[in-house]
């Protein structure tokens, strides 16, 4: 498949002798392991020859990063809703993953993002403080600066972003307040599925039924910690599973995703130091799943 040239480099005296993969970590603002897959792939092009990750630079060289057209000239739009000098604030569609990984064919977070800060023209670099599963859509918390992602980090180890999903499940849940508090571990043998586990670290999740539609509850959660598949895991291991979830439930014919939508999230600002707050409204595609059992 033919690529075309999405950076290009020249090299400094300042940068010679420098390994190549930490020169382009920091030319694309990533993290070194972030861009051993663009090394795997053959990506990284020095003088028309296609170089490994430890090759040193030398005066002269130009660097040339490629990329496959059909995912650099992707279609993809990820609403910005929120901007300053410290954070940015997106609304994350469904089937966009934060970070590359092996196998990811479509545009990331990380890499949409990439061009919209320059680290090497004001020291910012775009950071991903927390993430959702590709097939969730809604917000996402992202960071200019280093400082601002510690203070996001920190808030999320004490529990005091508090975030607010909606969810669709399969069945009529009662009661229609409580908490689901079970420990969540990963399964040894299938290491992307999450389960339950005496064993394994806790887990608390706050849920209310927000409407009933036929067999189905419409639900509005909210998780107190913040353990991987923890939404998703909670309901399916009390008989509710999240309709659309073809991990821990069923393929629906209602939907083609997961519904599960990040609504709101809360949070104090990095700089400020103020309580602040954003919402994202449910998309189309599972609004007309409601209208379909309503």
């Amino acid at each position: 498949m033919n690529k075309k040239v999405v950076h290009k480099f020249a090299v400094s005296e300042k940068e010679i002798g420098q390994r190549i993969d930490l020169f382009v970590a920091g030319q694309l603002c990533k993290s070194r392991s972030q861009i051993q897959r663009v090394f795997k792939d053959r990506q990284i092009i020095v003088n028309k020859k296609s170089e490994k990750a430890n090759y040193l630079l030398k005066i002269g060289d130009t660097v040339k990063i490629l990329a496959n057209p059909a995912k650099a000239e992707s279609n993809i739009t990820i609403p910005v809703i929120y901007e300053d000098d410290y954070i940015v604030i997106i609304d994350k569609p469904a089937g966009v993953s934060a970070h590359p990984a092996p196998g990811e064919k479509e545009l990331t977070i990380s890499e949409y993002f990439s061009d919209k800060l320059s680290c090497r023209k004001n020291g910012l670099k775009l950071r991903i403080v927390h993430r959702l599963d590709k097939g969730t859509s809604g917000l996402m918390i992202l960071t200019k600066k280093k400082r601002a992602e510690e203070f996001l980090r920190e808030q999320f180890r004490k529990h005091r972003v508090k975030k607010t999903y909606y969810a669709l499940v399969t069945g009529r849940l009662v009661p229609k307040e409580g908490i689901i508090e079970l420990p969540l571990k990963r399964d040894l043998i299938k290491r992307e599925r999450i389960n339950v586990g005496e064993s394994g670290k806790r887990a608390k999740t706050q849920y209310k039924v927000k409407n009933y539609y036929s067999d189905y509850s419409y639900l509005e959660l909210q998780p107190e910690t913040g353990r991987t598949h923890q939404l998703r895991v909670h309901l399916s291991a009390i008989g509710y599973p999240i309709v659309g979830d073809l991990r821990y439930g069923k393929k629906s014919d209602l939907t083609s995703r997961i519904f599960l939508h990040a609504a709101r999230i809360e949070f104090f600002h990095p700089e400020t130091g103020q309580k602040i707050s954003f919402i994202s409204k449910l998309p189309n595609e599972l609004k007309k799943t409601i209208n379909t059992i309503n």
